[in-house]
C-alpha cells in the first residue's frame, strides 16, 4: 500500500489541502468537521460553503444555451426542435426538456440495442408531440 503524503504543520494528507490560499484555515475547517462528526452532530451549512470555497477547480463551464452546468444540445438538435416547435405548437423551451428527459431515460431505464440516445430523445419529444399519456404529463 502506498503511503499518503501528509502536511508536516496539520497532519492531514496534502491532498486535503491542496489548492487552498489558506492552508491552515482549511485545516481547522476539517478538524471541526471531524469532530462534529465523530459527536454524531449534524455539520452546519457553513462548514460545505467552506468546502466549496477551498475546492480547486471543480466549475462546470457554461456555454450559449448551457443551464447550471450542463453540456450544451448540438446546433443540428436545436435546429430540430425549433422546426418541431412550430409544428406542434409546443414550445422550445419544453421540448428541451422533454428531450433532456430523453436522455436521462436512456442512460438510467436502458433501451434497445443499437439504438443511440439522440435517437431515443428525439423519440421521446415525438411521443410527447403525438400526445402519449406514458410520461411527461407535468409538462403538458
Amino acid at each position: 500500500m502506498k503511503a499518503v503524503k501528509k502536511d508536516k504543520k496539520t497532519g492531514l494528507p496534502e491532498k486535503y489541502l491542496s489548492g487552498s490560499s489558506n492552508r491552515e484555515a482549511r485545516a481547522e475547517s476539517i478538524e471541526k468537521g471531524k469532530e462534529a462528526y465523530k459527536k454524531g452532530e449534524k455539520l452546519p451549512d457553513s462548514y460545505f460553503k467552506e468546502r466549496q470555497e477551498y475546492k480547486k477547480g471543480g466549475k462546470v463551464k457554461t456555454g450559449k444555451g448551457a443551464k447550471e452546468g450542463k453540456k450544451p444540445l448540438n446546433a443540428a438538435t436545436i435546429a430540430s426542435l425549433k422546426k418541431k416547435a412550430k409544428s406542434s405548437g409546443k414550445s422550445l423551451s419544453t421540448l428541451k426538456k422533454v428531450y433532456r428527459r430523453g436522455q436521462g431515460a436512456y442512460l438510467s431505464s436502458g433501451s434497445r440495442p443499437k439504438t443511440s440516445m439522440a435517437a431515443w430523445a428525439m423519440g421521446r419529444v415525438n411521443s410527447y408531440i403525438k400526445g402519449s399519456k406514458k410520461h411527461d404529463t407535468d409538462l403538458r
